[in-house]
C-alpha cells in the first residue's frame, strides 16, 4: 500500500512539466520574465506635445487603387508617414509594405483584422498574431499600436501578456472616424475634394500641430493630399515623424533599450 505523502509527491513530479512550460511561455530564453517591459498605459498618445506648425501623417489603408501614388506623393514632399496596418494586410501585402518602408515611411499595427483592436473579445491573442506577423519586416524596428477603444484595464492586459514593449494607443488629432474631418466621411457624404480640404485645413488651424491620419487610400483621397499638403506648407506648417512626439518619444526609447536585449523577440506565439 502506497503512502499517502508518496502519491502527494507523484503528482507533484507529475505536475512539474506543465508547470514549467507555463512558465517558459511567459519568459524569453535569458529567463527574464517578458512582461518586464510595463509600457503601455490606458492614456491615447495624441500630437500635441509636438512645437506649433509641426504635423505626423499618418495613413489607415493600403488596399485602395491609389495606395502607391499616395505613398509616393507623400515622400515627393519629405514626407514619412506612418501606415497603421491590421495583421492580414502586414501577411498578405509584403510587398506593398516593403516598397513603403523602401521610401522611409515607417509601419504600426492595429488589430488582426483592422477593426479595433481595443474592442477585440481577445485583444491579447489578435495581437500577438499581429506582432507574429510583423516579425518578418525585421526586429528592432519601433512596435507602435493604435487601438479606437483603449483604457487602463486593456492596456494592463496586453502588458501582462508580454507586449508591454509596444507603445500606444497611438490617437488622431485631425482626421478622426468620428469626426466630421475625415476622408471616408467626406466621401461617404458626398462632400467634393475642395470641401474636404477646408475641413482639414480649418481643424488644422485651430489644433495647430498633431496627427493628421487619411483612413483611405482611392482616389479621392489622394486628391486631398495633393491639394492640403502644399496648402499646410504655404502656412508655415512642416511635416515631421511619429518618433519625434515628445509623448511618444521618450517611450519608444523604453522600448528600443528593452529590445536591444533581445528579451522577447525570440517567444513562440501561438
Amino acid at each position: 500500500m502506497m503512502m499517502p505523502h508518496l502519491k502527494v509527491w507523484q503528482k507533484l513530479v507529475v505536475g512539474i512539466p506543465m508547470i514549467a512550460l507555463l512558465i517558459l511561455s511567459c519568459r524569453s530564453r535569458s529567463g527574464t520574465p517578458c512582461a518586464s517591459l510595463m509600457n503601455l498605459t490606458g492614456s491615447t498618445l495624441t500630437g500635441q506635445s509636438l512645437p506649433s506648425k509641426n504635423i505626423v501623417i499618418s495613413i489607415s489603408s493600403i488596399r485602395e487603387d491609389s495606395w502607391q501614388s499616395q505613398t509616393d506623393l507623400l515622400a515627393s514632399h519629405g514626407i514619412k508617414a506612418i501606415y497603421f496596418l491590421s495583421g492580414q494586410e502586414l501577411e498578405s501585402e509584403s510587398s506593398k509594405i516593403q516598397y513603403i518602408l523602401s521610401l522611409g515611411h515607417s509601419i504600426g499595427v492595429t488589430g488582426w483584422t483592422g477593426n479595433d483592436l481595443g474592442s477585440s473579445s481577445d485583444i491579447v491573442a489578435d495581437l500577438r498574431r499581429t506582432d507574429f506577423a510583423l516579425k518578418k519586416f525585421g526586429d528592432g524596428r519601433d512596435l507602435l499600436l493604435r487601438a479606437t477603444t483603449w483604457n487602463s484595464s486593456t492596456a494592463d492586459q496586453v502588458n501582462a501578456a508580454g507586449l508591454g514593449r509596444y507603445v500606444g494607443s497611438i490617437g488622431i488629432d485631425i482626421g478622426q472616424s468620428s469626426s466630421d474631418v475625415n476622408d471616408r466621411h467626406c466621401w461617404s457624404n458626398s462632400i467634393d475634394v475642395a470641401t474636404c480640404v477646408e475641413l482639414y485645413l480649418k481643424d488644422a488651424r485651430l489644433r495647430t500641430r498633431g496627427i493628421i491620419n487619411f483612413e483611405s487610400s482611392g482616389n479621392n483621397s489622394l486628391g486631398l493630399i495633393q491639394v492640403l499638403i502644399p496648402q499646410l506648407k504655404l502656412e508655415g506648417f512642416s511635416f515631421t515623424t511619429i518618433d519625434q512626439v515628445p509623448e511618444i518619444s521618450s517611450r519608444l526609447a523604453k522600448s528600443r533599450a528593452f529590445q536591444q536585449k533581445n528579451e522577447c523577440r525570440d517567444r513562440e506565439y501561438k
